[in-house]
């Protein structure tokens, strides 16, 4: 019998009161009220938890990895005044990125308009500016940004044009391809990893659709700069199996659906080759058209909608028929809550980001953050589940609220014993702080444990109410 690699004193279990965990080889080998002195037996690590609350790791069940490393490296103008231009000045002294580029993240039209490529040049026309939409849908280009990607055929086919030929400044959707033809932009994975492991999250589903991002991704494993596990959603298997492979994203939009029949034969082909397939469906058109699409072929178990941004009641039957697990993001009605409520159809607000209901129906429910677009804190996360209030204070859809512990369990497996750590299961696991209140602080977590390794621990685990 080997020795023991991990040992937490004195956690709080469910089922066993005050316990001692004992972690060996990245699995939780016991759990149990004894007082036996193993430390003394050889653990590597043995750590007083004071009573805190033990729960397995939490997994991000939606997320953009590379997309919020870059995020972080980026100018914020998400947090403007009332006009376009104010929003924009932030671009006025903002550094170039390694690449020769401002990039900047997180802006929001104002008075139902995007700024136009003469308004950003106003504001920054020495070097080229590209700004990410908060929808991640589009890109702002100023026009030395423009002049740049059109001297080359490939570039240049990338930009939207006006009536007349003439380029927008605008890029809707075309991450991957933008991304080969600018120069090489050096980021890193570690703030990421650090960020998500500091609340807790100890497995992501990066919701990624291009490849071009696989071979950061395997190296941050590798390094440890990103040491929580890793599924992602790519069409080619990643060549290192430190990263799984899930559900193959298929991503919808409502102004371009492509014809159902080839949907339905991306969905026939994935089974073919053994994959299930998450839809990405924001709008109630984009949703009721892939159930239409699953419903002519099916797709294996363990296939997803993503976001489920607008579900109305006649889709919850569909749903739970075709045992499609919903993956939705209820932070953003807690980031964006106020502009739904200007913005989205009055009769789409009663189904904006459903929970209760879905649960209530038999639909699996997990919760994600699809950072960067939306908050990345899992614990804001499920605060937005519970209250369903926006930034006002105004409250979105009160009959889909969750408890906090519901919530909690959607970042797990979605039923009520996955809050329950037990022996033989992975060693990824949080211990909270002794008072910390699930669904009423930001920051409740003492201790995270990724296959029996610590990869934080809060020196001061006050109250941070």
């Amino acid at each position: 019998m080997g020795q023991p690699q991990l040992l937490l004193r004195r956690v709080a279990h469910p089922a066993v009161g005050l316990a001692d965990v004992v972690c060996r080889d990245g699995v939780v080998e016991s759990v149990s009220s004894h007082r036996e002195d193993l430390a003394e037996r050889g653990a590597i690590v043995a750590l007083d938890c004071a009573g805190g609350r033990l729960i397995p790791g939490l997994t991000d069940h939606h997320v953009h990895l590379m997309a919020w490393a870059a995020a972080l490296e980026s100018v914020d103008l998400s947090r403007g005044d009332v006009d376009s231009q104010s929003d924009l000045l932030p671009l006025a002294a903002a550094p170039v990125d390694s690449s020769g580029w401002v990039r900047a993240t997180g802006y929001r039209e104002r008075f139902d308009r995007l700024p136009r490529t003469g308004e950003l040049d106003d504001v920054r026309s020495d070097v080229p500016v590209r700004i990410q939409h908060v929808s991640g849908a589009v890109w702002l280009l100023n026009t030395t940004a423009v002049d740049h990607l059109a001297r080359t055929e490939e570039g240049a086919e990338l930009l939207e044009r006006d009536a007349v030929g003439r380029p927008t400044g605008r890029i809707w959707r075309r991450d991957e391809d933008l991304a080969r033809i600018l120069p090489v932009r050096k980021l890193a994975l570690d703030r990421v990893g650090e960020s998500l492991s500091r609340h807790g999250v100890t497995a992501v589903v990066d919701a990624t659709p291009g490849d071009r991002d696989l071979g950061s991704i395997v190296d941050a494993r590798g390094s440890g700069a990103l040491p929580q596990r890793v599924t992602v959603m790519t069409a080619q298997a990643p060549a290192d199996e430190s990263v799984a492979l899930g559900p193959l994203k298929l991503v919808l939009e409502e102004h371009a659906l492509p014809p159902i029949a080839e949907l339905v034969e991306t969905i026939r082909r994935a089974r073919a080759d053994e994959r299930a397939v998450a839809v990405h469906c924001v709008t109630r058109v984009e949703l009721q058209f892939a159930v239409t699409a699953l419903e002519q072929a099916p797709a294996l178990a363990g296939s997803r909608v993503e976001h489920g941004g607008v579900i109305t009641p006649d889709d919850i039957p569909r749903l739970r028929a075709l045992g499609l697990t919903v993956v939705t993001q209820p932070g953003f009605i807690a980031a964006r809550g106020d502009h739904y409520l200007d913005d989205v159809d009055p009769d789409d607000l009663p189904h904006l980001y459903r929970q209760r209901s879905l649960r209530d129906a038999g639909i699996p429910l997990l919760l994600s953050s699809d950072a960067p677009f939306g908050p990345s804190n899992p614990w804001e996360i499920i605060d937005a589940a519970c209250r369903r209030r926006t930034p006002s204070g105004h409250v979105i859809g009160a009959c889909e609220r969750l408890t906090p512990d519901e919530a909690l369990t959607c970042f797990m497996g979605g039923s009520a014993g996955a809050l329950v750590v037990a022996e033989g299961m992975p060693a990824d696991l949080v211990v909270l702080r002794p008072d910390a209140d699930v669904g009423q602080e930001s920051e409740p977590v003492m201790l995270t444990v990724v296959a029996g390794d610590v990869v934080y621990r809060r020196e001061n685990p006050g109250p941070t109410r």
